[in-house]
């Protein structure tokens, strides 16, 4: 992929995947180019290669990180995913909710509309906008995206990496280190 990237002229931070699945396979994530905007494009949450195709395209594009995974059953992907963490058949929606919540980007694009892209727009709300966008207006509505304030949840990641180990320790002691069984 990288090599593609290269060939086309598009130097991408790195490829990466964001999870594997059930069965180990990569979920793959394309990495932004430094210095940009804090945008996310989500293909592959409808279930069609249409959708990954087109965010892989226009992320390249415009180099905007992108997570480009085709879900098999997308119609049982719940936000936030419910139950034990990566494991059974919502291991894919686990996967991808803490991509977005580290990455705490500015702006998502899920691309084609489906009930997982209105689940998982309804889960950010407050905390990341999201829009969900048809495979063939991607482009038009990356391309009027100007300067972005960052998202209430970059904020909050922000305010929480500035504070002194000293609060952190505080704030931990708030719940740990009082009972000391073995």
């Amino acid at each position: 992929l990288c090599a593609l990237a290269g060939a086309l002229g598009i130097l991408f931070a790195e490829a990466q995947s964001f999870g594997v699945t059930v069965s180990g396979q990569p979920m793959p994530a394309l990495a932004a180019k430094s210095g940009r905007a804090r945008i996310l494009v989500i293909g592959g949450l409808d279930g069609s290669a249409e959708s990954v195709a087109a965010a892989r395209t226009e992320a390249a594009r415009r180099g905007v990180a992108a997570l480009v995974y085709r879900f098999s059953d997308p119609d049982r992907q719940l936000f936030p995913p419910p139950g034990e963490a990566y494991a059974g058949p919502g291991g894919e929606a686990h996967y991808l909710w803490r991509r977005l919540l580290q990455r705490a980007p500015d702006r998502v694009y899920i691309v084609n509309a489906s009930a997982a892209a209105d689940r998982l727009a309804a889960a950010l709300e407050g905390k990341i906008p999201a829009t969900i966008v048809p495979a063939s207006g991607l482009r038009k509505a990356l391309g009027s995206v100007g300067t972005l304030a960052a998202s209430p949840w970059r904020q909050e990641i922000d305010r929480r990496l500035a504070r002194s180990p000293e609060v952190v320790a505080r704030q931990l002691a708030v719940h740990y280190g009082h009972d000391l069984d073995d």
